[in-house]
């Protein structure tokens, strides 16, 4: 279905687009395009505010032993268990500039949610195993956990 072009600089305007980055994917003149965007404003309709989210972030490690089970055949050497040096870093959402979490007393709880034992967990389900622990005590808040092995390798997970 083709929009008609007015309603199209109409969706475009509401997801905070550029006048250009309008043109470009309209084919419309500038001119044309600002008067729509007047009108628009007239009607009280104005681009949605991108909202900001902020983070704090701690950053931890902890050496543990692992292994992989499932290994494929050219890595076969990962079945054993072997060592890492596991880097962790924890960005927590937070919802003004003052201390709202306070970093070393994050670091803190967020070490002693590290399990004790891996057996063969990998850098994913560690960070399940985090957000898990960090969720009962700061629930409803956005979390992005990193797990590297060795600071080489690993994962990144939003919650």
């Amino acid at each position: 279905m083709v929009m008609p072009d007015k309603t199209k600089i109409r969706r475009l305007f509401s997801l905070n687009m550029s006048l250009e980055e309008i043109q470009r994917m309209t084919d419309i003149g500038i001119v044309y395009i600002k008067r729509v965007i007047k009108d628009e404003e007239k009607l009280g309709n104005t681009p949605k505010k991108n909202k900001t989210t902020s983070y704090i972030w701690i950053t931890t490690q902890f050496e543990g032993f692992h292994n992989y089970p499932a290994a494929p055949a050219k890595v076969d050497f990962l079945k054993n268990l072997h060592r890492h040096l596991f880097k962790i870093k924890v960005y927590i959402e937070v919802s003004h500039n003052e201390r709202d979490i306070e970093f070393i007393l994050f670091k803190r709880f967020v070490e002693k949610c590290i399990p004790e034992v891996l057996e063969n967990s990998s850098c994913e389900s560690i960070s399940d195993h985090l957000y898990r622990e960090i969720s009962k005590i700061y629930p409803n808040k956005k979390i992005k956990i990193e797990v590297s092995e060795d600071g080489e390798n690993g994962c990144e997970k939003e919650y």
